[in-house]
């Protein structure tokens, strides 16, 4: 994702506090509204923009301020991280093994 890491000091600094076993960045509110592609013109932008995105890059689910209110943030938030955290692989396919004739 370019542009998404950045040496803030302030993304340092909350990297060595929390210690997050994730990467942490941040952007231009231009690119993030970008990467997430979210209009100006059909709705007004709210703070924060949530992303998550699963093990092979794709954005799955993706919120913004105006998609949260106080009753439901934490479980909605930590319904949509649990499901990911415990998302499996498709199940391989059994191979098929040829037909002896």
């Amino acid at each position: 994702m370019e542009g998404a890491i950045n040496p803030d000091a302030n993304i340092q600094q909350f990297i060595a506090q929390f210690q997050p076993a994730f990467p942490v960045g941040m952007s231009s509110q231009l690119d993030a509204l970008n990467f997430m592609q979210i209009s100006l013109v059909v709705r007004p932008p709210f703070v924060p923009y949530i992303a998550f995105i699963d093990r092979k890059g794709t954005i799955r689910t993706q919120l913004t301020g105006g998609d949260l209110t106080d009753e439901k943030q934490e479980k909605l938030l930590r319904d949509i991280a649990e499901n990911l955290v415990n998302e499996t692989s498709p199940a391989a396919k059994p191979k098929v093994k040829p037909s002896s004739r």
